[in-house]
């Protein structure tokens, strides 16, 4: 039996969206070599690098990463991108292989053999230029692909007029989603998605794939979580919270100190201004968007504590709206009202009159 470990998009050097850092990422990839010396082989899907200039260092410290794969014999394969090649290529000294524009190379375990191809490739169409040889044993497409899994289509089956027959099994990179395709019963694809978020859209925990190979057939496919951050996105309606308390409650719920967190808050605006820094330190990052609806019942619930003018202007508004006299209000001169009362700080003589005369 051989045990393979496949990672992509690991993204080393890039500058995301997120506050992800290399240090994050170098995280990330010691707990990937630590899955990986329990394996034979790691496959890398590309976009280990990515980023107009990598530091040495930061090559230094992969080359040390993957040096306690190769003392465990753990053979590391790479289908770089063209911007990362250089730095893949520094890699090589350590026993890592890199593949290209279909090239493979022929490795025997536990006496099975393993075939791998590699390739950058934009489409489907593209997967012809790994021309697979006839050696016996399981062979495998190392693609770092500009396109993803698509259920509903047959992306590594080679057309009918195509003379070049199939290989036994695709690790796709390049995506950022986890997917699995499989094929009359068989898994016959996988993309682990990228081990650390690094835009907006990659969600929740980030994967490596594991699979086992016996009798030249994928035997069994699992996946482990790796990244060191997750990002997760909540939206919150106020309207079912009575108070602030039970709203900073729900929120917490999301809290940790790996997670990137971003409250989407709509409803009626029941939040403190110094309430997201009660909480703040139970992440590693929070934001918070604001869609609340200013409502007048909204900005009531906002403002009516105020030991202000402003405050005891909506503990008035309170006590007619739970009245129900506010019918007779000018609602167009309320609503330019209360506008140029919360967005400034101070209120001029004419604003003090404007309020005694709502």
């Amino acid at each position: 039996m051989v045990k393979i470990v496949f990672i992509s998009d690991l993204q080393l050097g890039s500058e995301p969206e997120l506050p992800v850092t290399d240090r994050h990422r170098l995280l990330t990839l010691e707990k990937i070599c630590s899955i990986g010396v329990h394996h034979d082989i790691l496959l890398i899907g590309g976009n280990l690098f990515s980023g107009a200039e990598i530091s040495q260092e930061l090559v230094d410290s992969v080359t040390t990463l993957f040096d306690s794969l190769s003392k465990e014999k753990t053979a590391v394969f790479i289908s770089p991108s063209p911007t990362e090649l250089e730095y893949c290529k520094r890699l090589e000294d350590n026993g890592v292989v890199t593949l290209q524009d279909g090239s493979h190379v022929k490795h025997t375990v536990n006496d099975e053999t393993i075939i791998i191809y590699g390739s950058d490739i934009h489409s489907f169409e593209d997967i012809e230029v790994i021309k697979k040889t006839e050696d016996e044993g399981i062979h495998i497409g190392l693609l770092n692909a500009r396109f993803t899994i698509a259920a509903d289509q047959k992306p590594f089956l080679p057309s009918e007029n195509s003379k070049n027959p199939e290989l036994d099994f695709y690790a796709l990179g390049g995506n950022h989603p986890f997917k699995i395709y499989r094929h009359n019963g068989r898994i016959k694809s996988v993309q682990c998605g990228s081990s650390e978020p690094k835009t907006r859209s990659e969600l929740g925990p980030r994967y490596a794939a594991s699979i086992e190979i016996d009798k030249e057939k994928i035997d069994k496919l699992s996946r482990f979580c790796v990244n060191t951050l997750e990002y997760q996105e909540h939206q919150i309606d106020c309207s079912k919270h009575k108070n602030e308390t039970e709203l900073l409650n729900e929120c917490t719920g999301f809290s940790g100190k790996n997670k990137i967190v971003r409250l989407i808050l709509t409803g009626p605006d029941i939040w403190k201004e110094h309430s997201i820094e009660e909480i703040r330190d139970q992440f590693f990052h929070l934001e918070t968007i604001n869609r609340y609806d200013l409502s007048v019942s909204s900005l009531i619930n906002k403002f009516k504590d105020e030991n202000s003018i402003r405050g005891m202007f909506y503990r008035k508004m309170e006590n007619k709206k739970n009245s129900g006299s506010m019918e007779n209000l000018d609602k167009e001169f309320l609503a330019q009202l209360l506008n140029r009362m919360n967005t400034r700080d101070d209120l001029s003589e004419g604003d003090i009159c404007s309020l005694y005369n709502a």
